[in-house]
C-alpha cells in the first residue's frame, strides 16, 4: 500500500510539472501570437512614395553619408547615346530625405556596375565591380575610389 501511495505521489507530481511546463510554453510562445495588432503594427513602419531618382538605372551601389543616400553607377537604360559604353554609367546622384530631393553629383572617374560600397570618415568608397572591356560589360576591376561629399571630388 506505501508504494503504491509513492507510486501515485510521483505520477501526480510529474502531471503538475508538465501542466507547468505546459503553461510556460503557453505564456512564453504562443500568448506574444495573438496578442493582438498593437504591438506588431508599431513595428512595421509605413512605406510612403519618395520622389524618384533622375536617371533609371540597374546594378547601382547605395550608401548614406551625411543624412543622405547616394548611388553609384550601374546600368542606365540603354539608348543611342549610350550604347557606346554598353549603357554603364558613372553617374552619382544624391538623395536628401529631409527635403525629398535629388541633385547629380560629381561622376566616378569611370563607369562602373556591380560595385561595393562603404563609408568611413565621411567619405563614400567604392570597391572593384566591373567595366566595359571591349565589346563585353563584365571586365572586373581592382580600384578604390573615394568620394569626398564635402567637396565633391573623387580621388
Amino acid at each position: 500500500m506505501r508504494e503504491s501511495l509513492l507510486t501515485f505521489t510521483l505520477r501526480q507530481s510529474k502531471r503538475r510539472s508538465s501542466l507547468a511546463s505546459c503553461l510556460v510554453f503557453l505564456l512564453l510562445i504562443v500568448a506574444p501570437v495573438f496578442a493582438g495588432p498593437a504591438g506588431r503594427e508599431q513595428d512595421r513602419g509605413a512605406w510612403h512614395t519618395a520622389a524618384p531618382a533622375a536617371m533609371k538605372r540597374t546594378e547601382v551601389a547605395a550608401a548614406t553619408v551625411g543624412g543622405k543616400i547616394y548611388l553609384v553607377g550601374g546600368f542606365e537604360e540603354p539608348s543611342i547615346s549610350n550604347v557606346v559604353n554598353l549603357s554603364i554609367t558613372p553617374v552619382v546622384e544624391e538623395y536628401d530625405a529631409s527635403t525629398d530631393k535629388w541633385s547629380s553629383k560629381a561622376p566616378m572617374p569611370v563607369g562602373l556596375h556591380h560595385v561595393g560600397v562603404g563609408v568611413v570618415g565621411g567619405r563614400l568608397y567604392v570597391i572593384g565591380g566591373y567595366k566595359q572591356s571591349g565589346l563585353s560589360v563584365w571586365g572586373p576591376v581592382a580600384t578604390l575610389y573615394a568620394y569626398d561629399p564635402a567637396v565633391d571630388a573623387w580621388t
